[in-house]
C-alpha cells in the first residue's frame, strides 16, 4: 500500500484538528470503558460468587458501576460516530472543492488526454470513496488498534503465561495481513480504473443517444457496455476469491488454533492460579482480541478501495495546472505575429510547420483550408491553451507567454463551432458571472446579434432558464447567443472557429452582418470552410497540412489560382456557398 497516499489523506484530517481530537478522545474513552466490563465481571465472580458472599450494598455498587460503564461506553461511541461523520463531511467538502477548482485550471492538454467521463468519475465517485475512509475506516481502525493494545495489556495483567501464548500468534496474523494487502491492492486499482471506463462510456453514450438511435447502434453499444461490465465482474470475482481465502476463514482457523494452544497451556498451569473469575475475564478479553483483528483484516478491503480511489483523485490534483503566464496585461488590440511556429499535439505528428503570419490591429483575417490544415490549432495557440514546440507568437513586442493568462483570455475571445448553453438563465449564460454589466448592455448586444425579437418572446426575459437541449433555442440562436457572450467580454480580438458551419442561411447572414459591424473595431480571425462570409476579409490565409500556402485579398488570390482557386471551385459546387 502506498503509505504516502495515507499520510496525504491524513493531512486533510489534520486541517480539522478540533473535530479529529474530539472524535479520537471520545473513541479512547469509549474503548476504555468497554475494557472495564470483563474486569468488573471477574471481581463479581471471584469476590462474591466464589466465596458465597452477597453483601447487598457491595452488589448494588458493582451493579451500578457495571451498568454505568455499559451505558457510558455506548453513549460515547454514539457521539464518537457523529464526530467522525462531521470530520468526513469537512474533509470531503474540502477535497471536492479542491478537485473542482483544480480541474477548472487544468490545461487543455489534460482534457485532450482524458475523457470527460473519467474526470467526472474522479471528482464524484472516487472522492465519495474517500469519504468512507474518514467516516468509518479511520475511526474503526483506531478503535480496533486501541482495543487490541488494551486487551493485550489486560491479559498480561491477568495471566502472563496465557497472554504470551496469544501474543505468539500475532506475527502469523500480520503475515496474513501483509499477504492480503499485497495481492488485493492491484486488484482494487484495476477495479477502480474499469469503473471509471464504464462511467465514461455511459456519460459519452448518453450525450450522443440521438446519434445512436439514428444509426440504430443501440445493440452494438449495449454489447460494448456488457463487455466492459464483464471485465469488471471478473476482477471483482478475483477479489472475492482472495477475501474468501485470506480474510475471515483464515482468521477463524487461526483463532481455533490459538484456542487449542490456550487449552493445552491450561493443563500445564497450577490449578491455584486458575480462578474461575480470572479465566472468565481472560476469555472475555480474548473474544475482544479476535474481533478487532478480524475487523482490521476486513477493513483492509475497504481501505484499499479508498486508497485506490484517493490515488486517482491525487493524480488529478497533481496534474500541473495551467501556467498563470507572465506579468504583462493585455488591454488593447495588439499586432499578432506568428514567427516560424512549429507545433504538434503528439510527438512526430506535426500540425503547424514554420508558420509565419501577421495580423494587424483591427484587421479582418480569414483562415481557410481543408480539414486538418491547422486552422483551429492557430486559435488554440493564440488563446494560450497550448505552447508552441518551436518559434514564437508575439503580441506587439512581447512573446505571448509574457502576458498574464487571465488577461490574455479576456482580450482574446473564441467562439467555437460547437455552441454550448449551460443550465441557467439567459443572463447567466451570457455573463458567466461577469460583474459590472447591466441589463441595458445585454439588451444592446442581443440586438446587435439580432436576438432582440427572440428575447422578447421568452416568458421571463433574461431570467428564462435554458440549457443545451432547450426547445426555446434553435442551433442558429445558440450560436448567436455564444457570439453575444463573446461581445459582452469587450475583447479586442475575436476568433470565430467555424461559427457558421452548421447554421441556417438566415443565422449565417446575421453573423455576417455582425462581422461587418465589428470590422476595424476589433481584430477578427475567422476560421471557415464555407467562404460566403469571408470574401470581404482584409486578408485570407490558405493553409494545407499545417503549411501556409497563400495569403492576400480575395481578388488577388483568385488571380493567383492555386490552392485558393481549388477551394473556390469546391464551394461553387455547393449552392449555399457560392462566392461572388
Amino acid at each position: 500500500m502506498n503509505a504516502s497516499i495515507i499520510l496525504r489523506l491524513l493531512k486533510y484530517g489534520l486541517n480539522h484538528k478540533a473535530t479529529l481530537f474530539r472524535a479520537s478522545l471520545l473513541l479512547l474513552l469509549a474503548t476504555g470503558l468497554d475494557m472495564l466490563a470483563p474486569w468488573l465481571t471477574m471481581i463479581y465472580i471471584d469476590q462474591f460468587v466464589a466465596v458465597d458472599d452477597y453483601e447487598i450494598s457491595a452488589l448494588v455498587g458493582i451493579a451500578v458501576i457495571y451498568i454505568g460503564v455499559i451505558i457510558g461506553a455506548n453513549v460515547l461511541s454514539y457521539f464518537q460516530s457523529l464526530s467522525y461523520f462531521d470530520l468526513s463531511a469537512s474533509v470531503i467538502s474540502e477535497l471536492r472543492q479542491a478537485s473542482f477548482q483544480h480541474c477548472l485550471k487544468l490545461p487543455m492538454a489534460y482534457f485532450h488526454q482524458h475523457s470527460h467521463g473519467e474526470t467526472i468519475n474522479r471528482m464524484t465517485q472516487d472522492v465519495e470513496a474517500v469519504r468512507h475512509l474518514f467516516k468509518n475506516i479511520i475511526g474503526r481502525t483506531i478503535r480496533d488498534i486501541v482495543t487490541i493494545s488494551a486487551v493485550i495489556i489486560s491479559m498480561l495483567l491477568l495471566n502472563m503465561q496465557l497472554a504470551l501464548v496469544c501474543i505468539a500468534f500475532i506475527p502469523v496474523f500480520i503475515a496474513v495481513f501483509v499477504a492480503y494487502r499485497h495481492f488485493s491492492l492491484p486488484l482494487h486499482r484495476k477495479i477502480k480504473q474499469q469503473s471509471a471506463k464504464i462511467n465514461g462510456f455511459l456519460n459519452e453514450s448518453l450525450q450522443q443517444v440521438l446519434l445512436l438511435q439514428v444509426f440504430n447502434a443501440q445493440p452494438r453499444f449495449i454489447k460494448r457496455l456488457n463487455d466492459k461490465a464483464q471485465t469488471n465482474i471478473t476482477l471483482s470475482q478475483r477479489n472475492v476469491t482472495l477475501e474468501a481465502l485470506l480474510l475471515r476463514p483464515m482468521l477463524e482457523l487461526l483463532a481455533i488454533l490459538m484456542m487449542a494452544a490456550l487449552i493445552l497451556s491450561l493443563g500445564a498451569m497450577p490449578t491455584n492460579l486458575l480462578a474461575f473469575g480470572l479465566l472468565f475475564a481472560f476469555f472475555a478479553y480474548l473474544a475482544r482480541f479476535f474481533e478487532p483483528i478480524i475487523n482490521l483484516m476486513q477493513s483492509q478491503g475497504e481501505l484499499l478501495q479508498s486508497v485506490a480511489a484517493a490515488e486517482r483523485v491525487f493524480e488529478l490534483l497533481d496534474y500541473e495546472m495551467e501556467s498563470p503566464g507572465g506579468s504583462i496585461l493585455l488591454n488593447h488590440c495588439p499586432t499578432i505575429r506568428f514567427h516560424q511556429v512549429n507545433f504538434a499535439y503528439e510527438q512526430g505528428e506535426s500540425v503547424l510547420s514554420n508558420l509565419d503570419l501577421t495580423i494587424e490591429p483591427g484587421e479582418f483575417v480569414a483562415l481557410v483550408g481543408p480539414t486538418g490544415s491547422g486552422k483551429s490549432t492557430i486559435a488554440q495557440l493564440l488563446k494560450g491553451y497550448y505552447q508552441v514546440n518551436s518559434g514564437q507568437i508575439q503580441l506587439d513586442q512581447y512573446i505571448i507567454t509574457q502576458y498574464q493568462t487571465n488577461s490574455l483570455r479576456k482580450a482574446i475571445t473564441l467562439v467555437d463551432q460547437k455552441p454550448f448553453i449551460m443550465q441557467g438563465s439567459v443572463r447567466q449564460n451570457l455573463l458567466l458571472d461577469l460583474v459590472n454589466t447591466d441589463d441595458s448592455q445585454i439588451h444592446h448586444v442581443l440586438a446587435q446579434v439580432e436576438l432582440a425579437a427572440w428575447l422578447a418572446s421568452l416568458p421571463h426575459g433574461l431570467d428564462t432558464v435554458i440549457d443545451n437541449n432547450s426547445p426555446l433555442l434553435t442551433l442558429g440562436q445558440k450560436q448567436l447567443l455564444c457570439f453575444a457572450r463573446a461581445l459582452l467580454q469587450n475583447s479586442s480580438v475575436i476568433i470565430l472557429d467555424e461559427a457558421s458551419a452548421s447554421l441556417d442561411p438566415a443565422s449565417e447572414q446575421a453573423i455576417g452582418r455582425v462581422i461587418q459591424q465589428l470590422r476595424g473595431k476589433v481584430s477578427l480571425l475567422v476560421i471557415a470552410h464555407k467562404l460566403s462570409n469571408i470574401k470581404m476579409a482584409d486578408k485570407i490565409v490558405v493553409l494545407q497540412q499545417g503549411v501556409l500556402l497563400q495569403q492576400g485579398k480575395h481578388a488577388d488570390l483568385v488571380r493567383q489560382g492555386g490552392a485558393y482557386h481549388q477551394l473556390l471551385a469546391c464551394n461553387d459546387s455547393q449552392p449555399n456557398n457560392i462566392v461572388a
